[in-house]
């Protein structure tokens, strides 16, 4: 018996739950695992494709939500590293920030 919960599901239960989230990638990637092992033996292929996980980004998506929703970003984060960071970005230091997925951080 295969158990799914759909991305709108848990939103909708829990909008921040990393560990809800988690467990939805589980469904897209456990039925992988023939492919995944197949990567291991000598000769095999040297990768499982990305169009093997057509539904990575909105994955990705949502779990950076989730990341960026618990720990509080950017304040969270700034408090964590220390004020030299902080005061430098206050000062006006150029920064590269190149994202992930659909525009979001996954620091």
């Amino acid at each position: 018996m295969l158990v799914s919960c759909d991305n709108d599901v848990a939103s909708t239960l829990l909008p921040s739950s990393e560990v809800l989230h988690f467990m939805t990638s589980l469904e897209f990637m456990l039925d992988k695992e023939p492919q995944i092992g197949a990567c291991f033996k000598k000769d095999g292929p040297l990768g499982v494709g990305y169009c093997d996980y057509p539904n990575f980004q909105d994955w990705m998506a949502g779990w950076s939500h989730c990341r960026n929703t618990n720990q509080n970003f950017p304040e969270g984060y700034m408090k964590m590293i220390g004020d030299h960071l902080h005061n430098a970005l206050e000062k006006g230091i150029t920064v590269l920030e190149p994202g992930c997925g659909r525009g979001r951080h996954v620091l």
